[in-house]
């Protein structure tokens, strides 16, 4: 991204967003923060124990998806 636009972020400002424990792997390895949405085959219950920074049912409610993003 810098390279192509001149921004620079540091990783604990980045969100992986995804339905799966590896989507919350991927955002440790990184260091980033994660969003998991319970709608891949895993479903719920499966995201709990991994401890994302947070879990959604789903992305339909963008007011409570942007509050997680942007705090």
């Amino acid at each position: 991204m810098a390279r192509l636009r001149s921004d620079q972020f540091r990783a604990d400002e980045a969100w992986i967003i995804g339905d799966t424990v590896n989507d919350l792997r991927c955002a440790r390895a990184g260091g980033a923060h994660c969003l998991l949405v319970a709608t891949g085959r895993e479903g719920i219950g499966n995201l709990d124990g991994p401890e994302p920074d947070r879990i959604l049912v789903d992305l339909s409610d963008s007011a409570a998806v942007l509050d997680v993003l942007l705090g």
